[in-house]
């Protein structure tokens, strides 16, 4: 908590808050040496609500928890949004964007590819990627396609007689 800049004393002051936030309940009591990462994390936010910052950035903080924790963060950063906070939600989860966020920008190498409204935003993205994981070109990361290697040495220039893409016999050979 002292690199979150929250007082020790505003920590005792607000256990019942952060534990409630956290749902770690009792657990509290126990030293953080024996928590889980998914324990960490949920102590995390916990502190986290704790600072009263006009802008709270969240990277991936529901991709992991239960259903009720996941509604507490989300209830939670509904209630900011309506106090005036801004709140950036970087997430992968696609489901999380749509119930969250009103509004979305997807960043592909590192440039702005949409901005908008959440709901077109992640649809742009997904007919994106689905047709880079149906055409065989490179991923919304742009990391190229992994094609399983030969399981033995061919010498150089060898000709299996089997045609691009068959194994010699016969079938697909990318998995």
């Amino acid at each position: 908590a002292p690199l979150l800049g929250i007082e020790p004393r505003r920590i005792h002051a607000e256990l019942d808050r952060i534990a409630s936030l956290s749902g770690l309940g009792p657990m509290l009591d126990f030293p953080v040496r024996t928590y889980s990462n998914g324990m960490r994390s949920r102590l995390s936010f916990g502190l986290s609500s704790l600072i009263d910052a006009p802008i709270l950035v969240a990277d991936e903080i529901l991709s992991g928890g239960d259903r009720a924790f996941k509604k507490r963060v989300a209830d939670w950063f509904a209630a900011c949004c309506a106090s005036g906070r801004t709140v950036i939600i970087a997430s992968h989860k696609m489901d999380v964007v749509r119930s969250i966020c009103r509004r979305a920008v997807w960043i592909h190498e590192g440039k702005i590819r949409a901005l908008g409204p959440s709901g077109e935003v992640l649809d742009a993205y997904e007919a994106f990627t689905d047709q880079a994981a149906f055409s065989g070109k490179a991923t919304p990361l742009g990391m190229a396609r992994w094609r399983p290697q030969p399981t033995e040495d061919v010498p150089e220039g060898a000709d299996s007689g089997a045609e691009e893409g068959e194994s010699p016999e016969g079938g697909n050979k990318t998995l």
